[in-house]
């Protein structure tokens, strides 16, 4: 396409391009342009328009790159949620993520740590390097409270079951435990030996487990503030530690193994006074990653169904049979028959390698490996109607990951702008939250 300038658009360049010429000393140039086009030294340009615009062309084409990838992405979506209504679905009916993000909350001072949604009302919960956590109104976007106290990054939040009560853990090497009907420090916790990373409650709300880079997990009892117990199993830093409602509890670690871990056993011995032996509380280890493991998560009830009803997963479970030398058929009946006697225990797991594995807790088995993400995956977790699975990266994207055969059936491409540390769901308002390290946290619409 040849494309003509108008008069006045000649002027503008000719006198521009004067500029440059004196301006950067091609003396001689300049007045043999000032000569042929009959333009009086009075009229050269001194706003330095040429350099502008030869700056502002980068920009405009990475703007033009984006928003091209923006509407690869949102033809992608519309072709996903077309063929979703073909099979009598509506995409939006599935509460995944929708764009553009419902708002965006900032105020932090440091990248975002880990966002965390209140069980039961309207408000979400954000830690930070800025070694603050702050109490959002998601219908709002206005922030609520400011709580102060940690002298290091907050690294992890966790609730109690009905949301009275918050756990937060610190780089400064404490545990402190918040009344959210006050908003004040009830509690610190001390013992750790150096950087705390994971937190969570126990169902009962009357334990916390909390691990650190000092290669251990501790169980704390929240009356009283005192450990109770200390795991020792990895033998480097201990990322995440979860809990299942069953009281099987999970960690993953720098020495890029998972570990499941029997914590009724360990509450029965603390209830006795006996010596409780480590190695008899692992259930299982989960070798397969190739870098560190940075998140963990628990499949709820109905992601254990979807999971087990997939081919990937009938498989893993044949490939296993025959790993194992078994009898085939056999093998095949008996793996029937037990998953209809015994409930199934899903985990996944997330690392520095860019991938998602999925485990059978229970057996060890590796079930599923998802690959797309194109760098470390920061933070997982199962939506709560089970059938997909989400995940945020440093490659600054937020990935939902069909359950039933494996694949990524949505993505958003440029979450942040910077990578995306943390994410959370809440059922109850049918909304997603993302942090991320450019110190933003976004609110995602699921309805």
């Amino acid at each position: 396409i040849q494309m003509s300038l108008t008069e006045t658009n000649k002027k503008e360049l000719t006198r521009a391009i004067l500029e440059f010429l004196k301006s950067n000393g091609y003396e001689n140039s300049y007045q043999e342009l000032l000569a042929e086009a009959k333009v009086s030294p009075s009229d050269v340009s001194t706003d330095n328009i040429l350099g502008r615009k030869w700056v502002l062309i980068p920009k405009l084409q990475m703007k033009i790159q984006e928003l091209e990838r923006m509407l690869e992405q949102a033809q992608k979506e519309a072709g996903a949620a077309g063929k979703l209504r073909i099979l009598g679905k509506n995409a939006a009916s599935e509460n995944l993520p929708q764009m553009p993000e419902k708002m965006v909350l900032e105020g932090h001072r440091g990248q975002i740590t880990s966002v965390l949604f209140h069980p039961i009302y309207s408000l979400l919960v954000s830690a930070s390097e800025d070694a603050t956590i702050r109490v959002w109104d998601i219908e709002t976007g206005k922030p609520e409270k400011f709580l102060t106290g940690h002298t290091g990054t907050v690294n992890n939040l966790a609730f109690n079951t009905n949301g009275t009560m918050l756990a937060s853990c610190s780089a400064d090497i404490s545990i402190k435990l918040w009344s959210f009907q006050t908003f004040d420090c009830i509690k610190t916790l001390q013992g750790h030996e150096h950087n705390i990373t994971g937190i969570a409650f126990l169902p009962s709300g009357d334990h916390i487990v909390s691990s650190s880079r000092d290669k251990t997990i501790k169980l704390w009892e929240v009356a009283s503030g005192y450990c109770l117990k200390t795991f020792v199993g990895h033998n480097e830093w201990v990322r995440k530690v979860i809990i299942h409602p069953t009281l099987v509890m999970a960690s993953c670690s720098h020495d890029q193994t998972a570990i499941i871990w029997d914590l009724n056993d360990a509450l029965t011995a603390i209830r006795n006074k006996t010596a409780g032996n480590d190695a008899k509380l692992i259930l299982q280890q989960l070798p397969g990653h190739d870098n560190v493991i940075e998140a963990i998560a628990f499949g709820n009830d109905e992601a254990n169904r979807v999971i087990e009803g997939s081919e990937y997963y009938r498989k893993a479970r044949f490939m296993a049979s025959i790993s194992a030398g078994e009898e085939t058929k056999d093998s095949i009946d008996a793996s029937k028959a037990e998953v209809k006697k015994a409930s199934k225990l899903f985990v996944a797991t997330g690392a520095r390698d860019k991938l998602i594995k999925l485990w059978d807790a229970k057996e060890a088995t590796l079930v599923a490996t998802f690959v797309g993400h194109d760098n470390w995956v920061r933070d997982i977790l199962f939506h709560p109607n089970g059938k997909y699975l989400l995940s945020v990266s440093d490659d600054k994207s937020l990935r939902v990951w069909d359950l039933g055969n494996g694949r990524c059936i949505k993505q958003i491409l440029n979450a942040h702008e910077h990578f995306v540390s943390c994410l959370d769901f809440t059922a109850k308002y049918l909304a997603c939250a993302t942090g991320s390290a450019n110190k933003q946290i976004k609110v995602w619409d699921c309805s």
